[in-house]
Protein backbone atom coordinates (compact mmCIF):
# COMPACT_ATOMS: atom_id res chain seq x y z
CA UNK A 1 0.00 0.00 0.00
CA UNK A 2 1.45 3.35 -1.02
CA UNK A 3 0.14 6.75 -0.02
CA UNK A 4 1.46 9.57 -2.20
CA UNK A 5 1.10 13.33 -2.65
CA UNK A 6 1.63 14.15 1.01
CA UNK A 7 3.60 17.38 0.71
CA UNK A 8 5.78 18.09 3.73
CA UNK A 9 6.06 21.69 2.57
CA UNK A 10 2.30 22.11 2.65
CA UNK A 11 1.89 20.50 6.06
CA UNK A 12 4.71 22.59 7.51
CA UNK A 13 2.88 25.69 6.28
CA UNK A 14 -0.27 24.38 7.98
CA UNK A 15 1.56 23.82 11.24
CA UNK A 16 3.30 27.17 11.21
CA UNK A 17 0.04 28.98 10.46
CA UNK A 18 -1.73 27.28 13.35
CA UNK A 19 1.17 27.75 15.75
CA UNK A 20 1.49 31.45 14.90
CA UNK A 21 -2.16 31.95 15.83
CA UNK A 22 -1.93 29.94 19.03
CA UNK A 23 0.05 32.64 20.85
CA UNK A 24 2.79 32.12 23.40
CA UNK A 25 3.52 34.15 26.53
CA UNK A 26 7.15 34.73 27.35
CA UNK A 27 8.06 34.62 23.66
CA UNK A 28 8.64 37.89 21.82
CA UNK A 29 8.26 36.26 18.42
CA UNK A 30 5.77 33.38 18.10
CA UNK A 31 7.48 32.38 14.86
CA UNK A 32 10.21 30.83 16.97
CA UNK A 33 7.73 28.37 18.49
CA UNK A 34 5.98 27.90 15.13
CA UNK A 35 9.28 26.79 13.62
CA UNK A 36 9.89 24.35 16.46
CA UNK A 37 6.44 22.76 16.09
CA UNK A 38 6.50 22.62 12.30
CA UNK A 39 9.97 21.02 12.18
CA UNK A 40 8.70 18.25 14.46
CA UNK A 41 6.11 17.20 11.87
CA UNK A 42 7.49 14.44 9.67
CA UNK A 43 6.02 13.09 6.47
CA UNK A 44 6.38 9.47 7.61
CA UNK A 45 4.08 10.07 10.60
CA UNK A 46 1.47 11.62 8.33
CA UNK A 47 1.65 8.66 5.97
CA UNK A 48 1.29 6.32 8.96
CA UNK A 49 -1.98 8.07 9.88
CA UNK A 50 -3.23 7.87 6.29
CA UNK A 51 -2.42 4.18 6.05
CA UNK A 52 -4.30 3.58 9.30
CA UNK A 53 -7.34 5.38 7.90
CA UNK A 54 -7.16 3.31 4.72
CA UNK A 55 -7.10 0.15 6.82
CA UNK A 56 -10.10 1.50 8.76
CA UNK A 57 -12.24 1.58 5.60
CA UNK A 58 -14.74 -1.24 5.01
CA UNK A 59 -16.22 -2.66 1.78
CA UNK A 60 -19.08 -0.71 0.23
CA UNK A 61 -22.53 -2.27 -0.17
CA UNK A 62 -21.79 -3.20 -3.78
CA UNK A 63 -18.31 -4.51 -2.96
CA UNK A 64 -16.66 -2.31 -5.60
CA UNK A 65 -14.65 -0.16 -3.18
CA UNK A 66 -13.99 0.57 0.49
CA UNK A 67 -15.42 3.48 2.44
CA UNK A 68 -15.29 5.50 5.65
CA UNK A 69 -18.64 7.20 5.06
CA UNK A 70 -20.44 8.47 8.16
CA UNK A 71 -22.65 5.81 9.72
CA UNK A 72 -20.46 2.95 8.47
CA UNK A 73 -18.08 0.73 10.39
CA UNK A 74 -15.34 2.43 8.37
CA UNK A 75 -16.15 5.76 9.99
CA UNK A 76 -16.40 4.14 13.44
CA UNK A 77 -12.98 2.56 12.91
CA UNK A 78 -11.56 5.92 11.85
CA UNK A 79 -13.00 7.64 14.92
CA UNK A 80 -11.54 4.90 17.15
CA UNK A 81 -8.11 5.45 15.58
CA UNK A 82 -8.21 9.23 16.14
CA UNK A 83 -9.47 8.78 19.70
CA UNK A 84 -6.94 6.14 20.69
CA UNK A 85 -4.04 8.04 19.13
CA UNK A 86 -4.99 11.24 20.95
CA UNK A 87 -5.40 9.43 24.27
CA UNK A 88 -2.01 7.77 23.91
CA UNK A 89 -0.56 11.25 23.53
CA UNK A 90 -2.15 12.74 26.64
CA UNK A 91 -5.43 14.19 25.36
CA UNK A 92 -8.89 13.75 26.81
CA UNK A 93 -11.31 13.12 23.95
CA UNK A 94 -14.95 14.19 23.96
CA UNK A 95 -17.39 12.37 21.70
CA UNK A 96 -20.37 14.38 20.46
CA UNK A 97 -22.98 11.89 19.21
CA UNK A 98 -25.94 12.88 17.07
CA UNK A 99 -28.57 11.25 14.89
CA UNK A 100 -27.60 11.13 11.26
CA UNK A 101 -29.51 10.10 8.17
CA UNK A 102 -27.26 7.52 6.54
CA UNK A 103 -27.67 6.92 2.80
CA UNK A 104 -26.02 4.29 0.64
CA UNK A 105 -26.61 3.46 -3.03
CA UNK A 106 -27.06 -0.28 -3.51
CA UNK A 107 -25.89 -2.35 -6.44
CA UNK A 108 -27.79 -2.46 -9.72
CA UNK A 109 -28.37 1.19 -10.69
CA UNK A 110 -29.16 1.67 -14.39
CA UNK A 111 -30.05 4.69 -16.53
CA UNK A 112 -30.69 4.96 -20.25
CA UNK A 113 -32.01 7.79 -22.41
CA UNK A 114 -33.28 7.36 -25.97
CA UNK A 115 -32.38 3.68 -25.82
CA UNK A 116 -28.72 4.45 -25.07
CA UNK A 117 -27.41 2.85 -21.87
CA UNK A 118 -25.40 5.38 -19.90
CA UNK A 119 -22.21 4.66 -17.96
CA UNK A 120 -22.46 5.02 -14.20
CA UNK A 121 -19.57 6.80 -12.52
CA UNK A 122 -18.79 3.56 -10.64
CA UNK A 123 -18.33 1.68 -13.93
CA UNK A 124 -16.18 4.26 -15.74
CA UNK A 125 -12.64 3.40 -16.85
CA UNK A 126 -9.76 5.32 -18.41
CA UNK A 127 -11.15 4.39 -21.81
CA UNK A 128 -14.86 4.66 -21.02
CA UNK A 129 -15.82 7.97 -19.35
CA UNK A 130 -18.72 8.28 -16.94
CA UNK A 131 -22.05 9.66 -18.12
CA UNK A 132 -23.85 10.04 -14.80
CA UNK A 133 -23.80 9.55 -11.04
CA UNK A 134 -26.58 9.01 -8.52
CA UNK A 135 -27.00 11.98 -6.21
CA UNK A 136 -26.63 11.09 -2.56
CA UNK A 137 -29.98 11.09 -0.75
CA UNK A 138 -31.72 10.25 -4.00
CA UNK A 139 -34.89 8.27 -3.52
CA UNK A 140 -35.33 4.68 -4.69
CA UNK A 141 -37.22 3.91 -7.91
CA UNK A 142 -38.93 0.83 -6.39
CA UNK A 143 -38.31 -1.08 -9.58
CA UNK A 144 -37.99 0.08 -13.17
CA UNK A 145 -39.29 3.50 -14.22
CA UNK A 146 -39.91 4.16 -17.92
CA UNK A 147 -41.05 7.66 -18.81
CA UNK A 148 -40.63 10.53 -21.24
CA UNK A 149 -38.08 13.19 -20.40
CA UNK A 150 -39.02 16.86 -20.19
CA UNK A 151 -36.83 19.95 -19.90
CA UNK A 152 -37.85 22.87 -17.72
CA UNK A 153 -36.23 26.26 -18.50
CA UNK A 154 -32.66 25.58 -19.70
CA UNK A 155 -30.54 28.44 -21.06
CA UNK A 156 -27.57 27.75 -23.35
CA UNK A 157 -26.91 31.38 -24.34
CA UNK A 158 -24.09 31.83 -21.84
CA UNK A 159 -22.81 35.11 -23.32
CA UNK A 160 -26.17 36.85 -23.26
CA UNK A 161 -26.73 39.74 -20.84
CA UNK A 162 -30.05 38.09 -20.04
CA UNK A 163 -28.57 34.65 -19.34
CA UNK A 164 -30.60 32.86 -16.66
CA UNK A 165 -28.85 30.14 -14.65
CA UNK A 166 -31.77 29.36 -12.33
CA UNK A 167 -33.40 26.48 -14.19
CA UNK A 168 -35.87 24.74 -11.86
CA UNK A 169 -35.00 26.87 -8.84
CA UNK A 170 -38.53 28.20 -8.37
CA UNK A 171 -41.83 26.36 -8.35
CA UNK A 172 -43.01 28.86 -10.95
CA UNK A 173 -40.37 27.54 -13.39
CA UNK A 174 -42.65 24.54 -13.84
CA UNK A 175 -45.71 26.59 -14.75
CA UNK A 176 -46.68 25.65 -18.28
CA UNK A 177 -44.14 22.81 -18.35
CA UNK A 178 -45.62 19.33 -18.24
CA UNK A 179 -43.35 17.11 -16.12
CA UNK A 180 -46.14 15.09 -14.52
CA UNK A 181 -45.31 11.41 -14.77
CA UNK A 182 -42.09 12.28 -16.61
CA UNK A 183 -38.39 12.47 -15.81
CA UNK A 184 -37.44 16.13 -15.51
CA UNK A 185 -34.11 17.16 -17.03
CA UNK A 186 -32.80 20.32 -15.37
CA UNK A 187 -29.69 22.41 -15.96
CA UNK A 188 -27.29 22.99 -13.07
CA UNK A 189 -26.96 26.46 -11.57
CA UNK A 190 -28.61 29.13 -9.46
CA UNK A 191 -29.65 27.03 -6.44
CA UNK A 192 -29.09 23.70 -4.72
CA UNK A 193 -29.69 20.39 -6.43
CA UNK A 194 -32.21 19.70 -3.68
CA UNK A 195 -34.31 22.74 -4.61
CA UNK A 196 -34.49 21.63 -8.23
CA UNK A 197 -35.47 18.06 -7.34
CA UNK A 198 -38.04 19.06 -4.70
CA UNK A 199 -39.66 21.51 -7.12
CA UNK A 200 -39.75 18.89 -9.87
CA UNK A 201 -41.31 16.31 -7.57
CA UNK A 202 -43.95 18.83 -6.46
CA UNK A 203 -44.77 19.36 -10.14
CA UNK A 204 -45.34 15.62 -10.60
CA UNK A 205 -41.99 14.39 -11.93
CA UNK A 206 -41.11 10.76 -11.20
CA UNK A 207 -37.36 11.31 -11.47
CA UNK A 208 -34.80 14.05 -12.16
CA UNK A 209 -31.59 14.27 -14.15
CA UNK A 210 -29.57 17.41 -13.42
CA UNK A 211 -27.07 17.96 -16.24
CA UNK A 212 -24.02 20.16 -15.79
CA UNK A 213 -24.27 23.85 -16.57
CA UNK A 214 -21.82 24.03 -19.46
CA UNK A 215 -20.84 27.67 -19.00
CA UNK A 216 -17.19 26.80 -18.32
CA UNK A 217 -14.82 23.86 -18.77
CA UNK A 218 -15.17 23.11 -15.05
CA UNK A 219 -18.91 22.67 -15.46
CA UNK A 220 -19.12 20.09 -18.21
CA UNK A 221 -18.32 16.80 -16.52
CA UNK A 222 -20.50 14.41 -14.55
CA UNK A 223 -22.19 15.97 -11.53
CA UNK A 224 -21.51 13.97 -8.38
CA UNK A 225 -23.78 15.89 -6.04
CA UNK A 226 -25.95 15.56 -2.97
CA UNK A 227 -29.49 16.52 -2.09
CA UNK A 228 -28.41 16.81 1.54
CA UNK A 229 -29.43 14.74 4.53
CA UNK A 230 -32.37 17.06 5.25
CA UNK A 231 -33.93 16.70 1.81
CA UNK A 232 -37.64 16.03 1.51
CA UNK A 233 -37.26 14.63 -2.00
CA UNK A 234 -38.26 11.00 -2.47
CA UNK A 235 -37.79 10.45 -6.22
CA UNK A 236 -34.64 9.23 -8.01
CA UNK A 237 -32.11 11.96 -8.81
CA UNK A 238 -29.00 11.80 -10.99
CA UNK A 239 -26.25 14.13 -12.20
CA UNK A 240 -25.10 13.97 -15.83
CA UNK A 241 -22.56 15.47 -18.23
CA UNK A 242 -23.39 18.78 -19.91
CA UNK A 243 -23.00 17.51 -23.45
CA UNK A 244 -25.57 14.77 -22.85
CA UNK A 245 -28.11 17.28 -21.61
CA UNK A 246 -27.53 19.53 -24.62
CA UNK A 247 -27.75 16.56 -26.99
CA UNK A 248 -31.05 15.43 -25.46
CA UNK A 249 -32.44 18.98 -25.64
CA UNK A 250 -31.54 19.30 -29.33
CA UNK A 251 -33.04 15.90 -30.13
CA UNK A 252 -36.22 16.72 -28.23
CA UNK A 253 -36.89 19.66 -30.54
CA UNK A 254 -37.69 17.15 -33.29
CA UNK A 255 -38.80 13.99 -31.52
CA UNK A 256 -39.88 12.54 -28.21
CA UNK A 257 -37.29 10.98 -25.92
CA UNK A 258 -37.87 8.41 -23.21
CA UNK A 259 -35.67 7.29 -20.33
CA UNK A 260 -35.51 4.14 -18.24
CA UNK A 261 -34.00 3.99 -14.78
CA UNK A 262 -33.64 1.79 -11.75
CA UNK A 263 -31.98 2.72 -8.48
CA UNK A 264 -32.13 1.14 -5.03
CA UNK A 265 -30.84 2.87 -1.89
CA UNK A 266 -30.50 2.18 1.83
CA UNK A 267 -31.73 5.24 3.72
CA UNK A 268 -31.87 5.10 7.53
CA UNK A 269 -31.21 7.14 10.68
CA UNK A 270 -28.12 6.04 12.63
CA UNK A 271 -25.96 7.56 15.37
CA UNK A 272 -22.56 8.99 14.45
CA UNK A 273 -20.25 11.37 16.30
CA UNK A 274 -17.84 14.29 16.16
CA UNK A 275 -14.57 14.02 18.10
CA UNK A 276 -13.23 16.94 20.13
CA UNK A 277 -10.04 17.43 22.12
CA UNK A 278 -8.14 20.45 23.43
CA UNK A 279 -4.84 21.40 24.95
CA UNK A 280 -4.57 21.53 28.72
CA UNK A 281 -2.74 24.85 28.53
CA UNK A 282 -4.02 28.17 27.24
CA UNK A 283 -6.77 30.59 28.15
CA UNK A 284 -10.17 28.82 28.03
CA UNK A 285 -11.77 32.16 27.16
CA UNK A 286 -9.48 32.59 24.15
CA UNK A 287 -9.71 29.48 21.95
CA UNK A 288 -8.18 28.82 18.56
CA UNK A 289 -10.04 25.94 16.93
CA UNK A 290 -8.71 23.57 14.26
CA UNK A 291 -10.98 21.15 12.45
CA UNK A 292 -11.24 18.66 9.60
CA UNK A 293 -14.00 16.34 8.46
CA UNK A 294 -13.18 12.71 9.14
CA UNK A 295 -15.76 11.01 6.92
CA UNK A 296 -15.31 10.00 3.29
CA UNK A 297 -17.79 9.80 0.46
CA UNK A 298 -19.70 6.54 0.12
CA UNK A 299 -17.80 5.49 -3.00
CA UNK A 300 -14.26 5.42 -1.58
CA UNK A 301 -12.00 5.59 1.48
CA UNK A 302 -11.32 9.32 1.10
CA UNK A 303 -7.60 9.30 1.84
CA UNK A 304 -7.14 12.80 0.40
CA UNK A 305 -10.70 13.97 1.02
CA UNK A 306 -10.34 14.14 3.87
CA UNK A 307 -7.93 11.72 5.45
CA UNK A 308 -5.19 14.22 4.65
CA UNK A 309 -6.82 17.03 6.62
CA UNK A 310 -7.69 14.71 9.50
CA UNK A 311 -4.12 13.41 9.64
CA UNK A 312 -2.72 16.93 9.49
CA UNK A 313 -4.80 18.12 12.45
CA UNK A 314 -3.99 14.95 14.40
CA UNK A 315 -0.24 15.23 13.89
CA UNK A 316 -0.23 18.95 14.67
CA UNK A 317 -2.09 18.26 17.93
CA UNK A 318 0.44 15.62 18.92
CA UNK A 319 3.50 17.72 18.08
CA UNK A 320 2.15 20.88 19.74
CA UNK A 321 1.35 18.94 22.91
CA UNK A 322 4.84 17.42 23.05
CA UNK A 323 6.65 20.69 22.33
CA UNK A 324 4.73 22.62 24.97
CA UNK A 325 6.13 20.22 27.58
CA UNK A 326 9.73 21.08 26.69
CA UNK A 327 9.83 24.66 25.37
CA UNK A 328 10.44 27.53 27.85
CA UNK A 329 7.20 29.31 26.92
CA UNK A 330 3.62 29.34 28.15
CA UNK A 331 0.78 28.75 25.73
CA UNK A 332 -1.53 31.78 25.74
CA UNK A 333 -4.54 30.57 23.73
CA UNK A 334 -6.18 27.20 24.30
CA UNK A 335 -6.36 25.10 21.13
CA UNK A 336 -9.41 22.95 20.42
CA UNK A 337 -9.27 20.21 17.80
CA UNK A 338 -12.31 18.78 16.01
CA UNK A 339 -12.91 15.90 13.62
CA UNK A 340 -16.33 16.33 12.02
CA UNK A 341 -18.70 13.55 11.05
CA UNK A 342 -21.02 13.53 8.03
CA UNK A 343 -19.53 16.52 6.20
CA UNK A 344 -19.99 14.77 2.88
CA UNK A 345 -23.71 14.47 3.62
CA UNK A 346 -24.04 18.25 3.87
CA UNK A 347 -21.97 19.60 6.79
CA UNK A 348 -24.08 17.69 9.28
CA UNK A 349 -21.47 17.28 12.02
CA UNK A 350 -20.14 20.83 12.00
CA UNK A 351 -23.69 22.18 11.76
CA UNK A 352 -24.64 20.14 14.82
CA UNK A 353 -21.65 21.44 16.78
CA UNK A 354 -22.27 25.11 15.98
CA UNK A 355 -26.00 24.79 16.63
CA UNK A 356 -25.37 23.10 19.98
CA UNK A 357 -22.45 25.27 21.14
CA UNK A 358 -22.43 28.62 19.34
CA UNK A 359 -26.20 29.10 19.38
CA UNK A 360 -26.18 29.01 23.18
CA UNK A 361 -23.64 31.86 23.28
CA UNK A 362 -25.75 33.89 20.86
CA UNK A 363 -28.92 33.31 22.87
CA UNK A 364 -27.05 34.38 26.01
CA UNK A 365 -25.77 37.53 24.30
CA UNK A 366 -29.28 38.41 23.12
CA UNK A 367 -30.73 37.86 26.61
CA UNK A 368 -28.03 40.04 28.20
CA UNK A 369 -28.56 42.96 25.81
CA UNK A 370 -32.35 42.77 26.07
CA UNK A 371 -32.11 42.75 29.87
CA UNK A 372 -29.76 45.74 29.85
CA UNK A 373 -32.04 47.66 27.49
CA UNK A 374 -35.24 46.64 29.27
CA UNK A 375 -36.59 45.05 26.07
CA UNK A 376 -38.84 42.01 26.45
CA UNK A 377 -39.65 41.23 22.81
CA UNK A 378 -36.74 40.62 20.39
CA UNK A 379 -38.93 41.97 17.58
CA UNK A 380 -38.59 45.37 19.23
CA UNK A 381 -34.81 45.46 18.89
CA UNK A 382 -33.51 48.04 16.40
CA UNK A 383 -30.73 47.37 13.90
CA UNK A 384 -28.28 49.16 16.16
CA UNK A 385 -29.36 47.04 19.12
CA UNK A 386 -28.94 43.86 17.08
CA UNK A 387 -25.40 45.08 16.37
CA UNK A 388 -24.94 45.23 20.15
CA UNK A 389 -26.09 41.61 20.37
CA UNK A 390 -23.56 40.58 17.69
CA UNK A 391 -20.77 42.42 19.50
CA UNK A 392 -21.65 40.81 22.83
CA UNK A 393 -21.81 37.39 21.18
CA UNK A 394 -18.27 37.77 19.84
CA UNK A 395 -17.18 38.90 23.28
CA UNK A 396 -18.59 35.93 25.20
CA UNK A 397 -17.92 33.20 22.62
CA UNK A 398 -14.53 31.81 23.66
CA UNK A 399 -13.83 30.43 20.18
CA UNK A 400 -12.11 33.37 18.56
CA UNK A 401 -10.92 31.64 15.42
CA UNK A 402 -11.56 28.54 13.36
CA UNK A 403 -9.05 26.97 10.96
CA UNK A 404 -10.30 24.25 8.62
CA UNK A 405 -8.12 21.63 6.92
CA UNK A 406 -9.41 19.90 3.79
CA UNK A 407 -7.68 17.94 1.05
CA UNK A 408 -4.19 19.12 1.96
CA UNK A 409 -2.76 16.16 0.06
CA UNK A 410 -4.02 17.39 -3.33
CA UNK A 411 -1.43 16.86 -6.09
CA UNK A 412 -2.65 19.91 -8.04
CA UNK A 413 -2.43 22.33 -5.14
CA UNK A 414 -1.81 26.06 -5.00
CA UNK A 415 -0.84 28.24 -2.07
CA UNK A 416 -3.30 31.08 -1.58
CA UNK A 417 -4.86 33.44 0.90
CA UNK A 418 -8.61 33.95 0.82
CA UNK A 419 -9.15 37.67 1.09
CA UNK A 420 -11.72 38.45 3.78
CA UNK A 421 -11.11 42.19 4.21
CA UNK A 422 -11.55 43.18 0.54
CA UNK A 423 -7.99 44.49 0.37
CA UNK A 424 -6.89 42.42 -2.63
CA UNK A 425 -10.03 41.26 -4.42
CA UNK A 426 -13.27 42.99 -5.21
CA UNK A 427 -15.60 40.01 -4.97
CA UNK A 428 -14.80 38.81 -1.45
CA UNK A 429 -17.36 38.35 1.28
CA UNK A 430 -17.74 41.76 2.92
CA UNK A 431 -17.41 41.62 6.70
CA UNK A 432 -17.72 44.36 9.34
CA UNK A 433 -14.51 43.40 11.10
CA UNK A 434 -11.49 43.62 8.81
CA UNK A 435 -8.59 41.40 9.78
CA UNK A 436 -5.55 40.76 7.62
CA UNK A 437 -3.48 37.63 7.36
CA UNK A 438 -0.30 39.55 6.60
CA UNK A 439 1.70 37.58 9.15
CA UNK A 440 0.63 34.31 7.50
CA UNK A 441 1.55 35.70 4.09
CA UNK A 442 4.94 36.77 5.39
CA UNK A 443 5.56 33.39 7.03
CA UNK A 444 4.58 31.50 3.89
CA UNK A 445 6.78 33.75 1.76
CA UNK A 446 9.71 33.09 4.06
CA UNK A 447 9.27 29.39 3.28
CA UNK A 448 9.33 29.98 -0.47
CA UNK A 449 5.57 29.86 -1.01
CA UNK A 450 4.15 32.48 -3.34
CA UNK A 451 0.55 33.19 -2.27
CA UNK A 452 -2.37 34.23 -4.45
CA UNK A 453 -5.24 36.33 -3.10
CA UNK A 454 -8.61 34.74 -3.82
CA UNK A 455 -12.15 35.97 -3.15
CA UNK A 456 -13.77 34.11 -0.28
CA UNK A 457 -17.21 32.56 -0.30
CA UNK A 458 -18.94 31.15 2.76
CA UNK A 459 -19.13 27.52 1.77
CA UNK A 460 -18.52 23.92 2.71
CA UNK A 461 -17.53 22.81 6.16
CA UNK A 462 -16.54 26.23 7.48
CA UNK A 463 -19.86 27.82 6.53
CA UNK A 464 -21.48 27.51 9.96
CA UNK A 465 -18.41 28.89 11.71
CA UNK A 466 -18.45 31.91 9.43
CA UNK A 467 -22.17 32.41 9.94
CA UNK A 468 -21.50 32.47 13.67
CA UNK A 469 -18.76 35.10 13.39
CA UNK A 470 -18.10 38.32 11.51
CA UNK A 471 -14.63 38.10 10.01
CA UNK A 472 -13.77 35.52 7.41
CA UNK A 473 -10.38 34.82 5.82
CA UNK A 474 -8.46 31.76 4.77
CA UNK A 475 -5.18 30.24 3.70
CA UNK A 476 -5.23 27.55 1.02
CA UNK A 477 -3.26 24.52 -0.08
CA UNK A 478 -5.00 22.04 -2.32
CA UNK A 479 -8.71 22.81 -2.26
CA UNK A 480 -8.89 24.41 1.18
CA UNK A 481 -6.45 24.64 4.02
CA UNK A 482 -7.66 26.97 6.71
CA UNK A 483 -10.28 29.55 7.46
CA UNK A 484 -10.30 32.34 10.00
CA UNK A 485 -13.71 33.36 11.25
CA UNK A 486 -13.85 36.06 13.97
CA UNK A 487 -11.27 38.39 15.51
CA UNK A 488 -7.71 37.10 15.78
CA UNK A 489 -6.61 36.70 19.42
CA UNK A 490 -3.75 38.87 20.59
CA UNK A 491 -0.34 37.24 20.44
Amino acid sequence: MKISNVSAKKVILVAMSAALLTGFAGCEDPRWVANKVSKAIKEKRLVDHLEALEVAAVPTEDGNATTRVAGSDGYANSADYIKQTLERNGFEVTLQPFDFRSWVELEGTTLSVGGVTLVHQHDATDDIPADYATMSYSGSSDGDINAEIAFVTPDFDFDSADYDDTDGCEASDFDGVDVSGKIAVIQRGGCTFDSKVVNAEAAGAVGVIVFNQGNSEGRKGVISGTLGSDTQASIPAFGARYDLGKEWYDTLQAEMLSAALNVDVKDEVVVTQNLLAETKGGDPDQIVMLGAHLDSVAAGPGINDNGSGSAGVLEYAIRLNKKMKTLPVKQKNKVRFAWWAAEEAGLVGSDYYTNEVFSAYYDDAQAQIMDELGVTDPNDLTDEQWDMVEARYLEINPVKMYLNFDMIGSPNYIFGVMDGDLSDTKDSLATPTQVTLSHLKAQATSKGCSLNSLPIKVRRQYRRHCQNALTTQALLTGVLLSVVCSPVPSA
